[in-house]
Formats: C-alpha cells, structure tokens, sequence
C-alpha cells in the first residue's frame, strides 16, 4: 500500500515466470464513502489472506 495521506494505491508482487508488480487504480477515500469501501475491502481482502497463509 502507497498512500500521499489524500490517496491510496495498492502494488501487488506476482510471482510467475517473470516477477512484476501490478498496480491498482487510485483510490481517493475522502473524496466518497464509495472510495473509503473500495479501498477498506482491499484491506480485508490482505487481511483474510495474512490469517489464511498462518493459521
């Protein structure tokens, strides 16, 4: 996660053949609740994963 303290952009590490990064779109969570959600699912989304990969 890459943040400017306004905006939020989320680089993802894909480990195939060649490695590269994968960017997400720009979120903008004080511009709308909708971005706020947007960017808080990604977040779960981490999250659930972290948990899976340990427990």
């Amino acid at each position: 996660m890459v943040t400017n303290r306004d905006e939020i952009l989320f680089v993802k590490l894909v480990q195939k053949e060649n490695r590269y990064y994968a960017l997400s779109r720009v979120f903008a969570p004080f511009t709308s609740k909708q971005e706020l959600y947007g960017a808080l699912q990604i977040l779960k989304q981490i999250g659930q994963g972290i948990v899976g990969a340990v427990g």
